[in-house]
């Protein structure tokens, strides 16, 4: 592809030698620029000037390739009222840089249309596969299945805390988790596992707060027992008061 601009630019530069026709459809430039669609360089694109620019009232289209449905597919750079970006025949497979699959693009014929990045293969079904790891600053899941509030539902069966550990015990995970050689299979899905984690957040929340009624309740208990026991105490002192005055009338 280079190449063939490198021997394009090279055949207008030699031919035109600075000469455009009458409506300055292709024009070559002294200082190696061509342009076509207009006679003026606008150029410099962060400091760097193009060597070539397709320009006309509704932007600018570059086509490479040949006729769509033949051996040589199509590219398509577009920038105008159309909208802006590359666009490819939906059977072509784009690939940027080459070698190990740095950057690749795939038309809709493949798995309908998907994005590669590190790698040259992507599960059927999937859009996005990076063959590494990715930062970002927020990722935004749109569920597709029920939010666990339902554990807040009246007619919900909580697990005790036996039933939980004894399922511990069994299996060697939590309930409602995968086991870790099922992770290690088949991955998991983050909207899922995020949906798991917060059910076992919200079973975790209602034993919590069992527990604190449990714990009030003892408290209050323990309350009423040491009001019993003062009153007890009390009476006991009592009772030995009057044990002490009939011994002493006795001795009497």
């Amino acid at each position: 592809m280079i190449y063939v601009l490198a021997m394009l630019f090279s055949a207008v530069a030699v031919k035109a030698q600075h000469n455009y026709d009458s409506q300055g459809v292709l024009y070559s430039h002294s200082n190696n620029v061509l342009t076509v669609g207009t006679n003026t360089v606008q150029g410099n694109y962060g400091g760097i000037t193009s060597n070539l620019e397709l320009r006309n009232t509704e932007g600018g289209l570059l086509a490479i390739g040949g006729l769509s449905g033949g051996s040589i597919k199509p590219l398509y750079l577009i920038a105008g009222a159309f909208g802006t970006g590359m666009y490819f025949d939906k059977s072509v497979e784009f690939s940027f840089f080459g070698g190990d699959n740095i950057l690749k693009l795939r038309g809709t014929d493949h798995d309908g249309g998907s994005v590669l990045v590190g790698t040259g293969s992507i599960p059927t079904g999937y859009k996005l596969a990076v063959g590494g790891k990715i930062i970002t600053e927020e990722v935004k899941v749109s569920m597709q299945s029920s939010w666990p509030d339902f554990v807040f539902y009246p007619d919900y069966q909580l697990s005790s805390l036996y039933e939980v550990e004894s399922f511990i015990k069994n299996n060697g995970h939590l309930m409602h988790m995968p086991s870790a050689a099922e992770v290690e299979a088949d991955g998991f899905m983050l909207a899922e596992m995020d949906a798991k984690l917060l059910q076992q957040l919200e079973e975790l929340t209602l034993h919590t707060i069992e527990q604190q009624k449990l714990l009030d309740r003892q408290k209050e208990q323990l309350a009423e027992q040491k009001i019993e026991m003062d009153a007890l105490k009390s009476a006991l002192k009592r009772l030995e008061a009057l044990e002490a005055k009939v011994e002493q009338l006795e001795k009497k």
